[in-house]
């Protein structure tokens, strides 16, 4: 019996050595699939790591996740770009040294490891992304091997601080993720950087002189980030993506420089007003306003859509925005 390849490729993932020889699905043209396999969009995550390898010789990205890897399995891994990984494997200084080809790299941690991991990451010169999740055994030293970094993302507790940040001077995007709003990174680490895009989430030291070194910024997203109001974010000429979350906002009109524009769970103090030459989205959800009926005054020639929604105080007004923004507007 022989599976089509639609659903071939579907499986392939999921199969491993042991399901090719006992059930002969497969003609000899998918079995040289199998061999030439390099993953789909979606992240490989096996159960069996040995037969995984060895049925997808060139697999690229690969989750860790559900089985357990030995030293001798980093030599199976110079072909992979992307790796998840749990801290508690890496035993050795050298253990990355055979993935020349490591491009992303996703770190989470085991509790019960103790020992500093700086050092394994001397040997990963093409390494671009690193994400690292309550990983409190790295700290600024790895940093400085890393300097070729694209993209870092911090979440929980990290001994990352801004002295290992600032050093990074190719990074493009930076997503700090704190654990209970601690965290060593202050506005001075943004100083230079061509950070691009900015996520920050239970932040409660970085403020809006930090975010003002970002000359290059296009998108900032922020959540629960209370000393970030936009004050001075006109000067950051590229910025034109812009999101809150549950926090309050003492004045809006800081936010003209935006083509997208999202508020979620946020107070809104001030009152809408002036010309919004660039605004084209504009998403509200579950927020408030002290001068909600301002919203109707602004002058957005660009606007394509507007979004409201779960904003109790809105509906009050909602023939008169219809009036204002016909088609455009979308309430509920």
């Amino acid at each position: 019996m022989e599976l089509l390849p639609e659903i071939w490729r579907l499986m392939v993932p999921y199969i491993t050595l042991e399901n090719l020889n006992m059930f002969r699905l497969l003609s000899r043209e998918l079995c040289e699939y199998a061999k030439d396999y390099e993953g789909t969009d979606e992240v490989v995550s096996p159960y069996s790591l040995k037969w995984c390898l060895r049925c997808y010789p060139k697999l690229k990205r690969l989750d860790t996740g559900f089985c357990f890897v030995r030293c001798k399995d980093f030599h199976s891994f110079t072909g992979l770009e992307e790796l998840s990984i749990q801290i508690r494997f890496l035993v050795r200084d050298t253990i990355f040294k055979p993935c020349v080809q490591l491009k992303k790299l996703y770190l989470s941690c085991d509790d019960f490891y103790q020992d500093n991991l700086d050092a394994v990451f001397q040997y990963l010169p093409q390494l671009r992304h690193l994400s690292l999740s309550n990983v409190r055994k790295v700290t600024d030293v790895a940093l400085y091997f890393l300097d070729q970094l694209e993209a870092l993302n911090l979440s929980g507790q990290s001994s990352i601080t801004s002295l290992g940040i600032i050093k990074l001077k190719h990074l493009k995007k930076l997503s700090l993720d704190t654990y209970r709003g601690h965290s060593q990174i202050r506005d001075h680490a943004f100083e230079g950087l061509p950070i691009e895009e900015l996520v920050l989430y239970n932040h409660h030291f970085i403020t809006d002189r930090g975010i003002c070194h970002l000359k290059q910024l296009r998108k900032v997203v922020c959540l629960k980030v209370p000393l970030v109001q936009g004050e001075g974010w006109s000067a950051l000429k590229q910025l034109e993506t812009i999101g809150f979350c549950s926090t309050t906002l003492n004045e809006v009109s800081n936010f003209k420089m935006a083509k997208t524009l999202t508020f979620q769970e946020v107070r809104i103090l001030g009152p809408w007003r002036g010309l919004w030459t660039k605004l084209e989205k504009l998403r509200v959800h579950n927020t408030t306003f002290e001068y909600p009926d301002s919203i109707k005054t602004i002058m957005c020639p660009r606007l394509r859509k507007i979004r409201i929604i779960r904003c109790r105080q809105m509906m009050d007004y909602e023939e008169l925005l219809c009036k204002t923004f016909g088609p455009k507007l979308s309430i509920r």
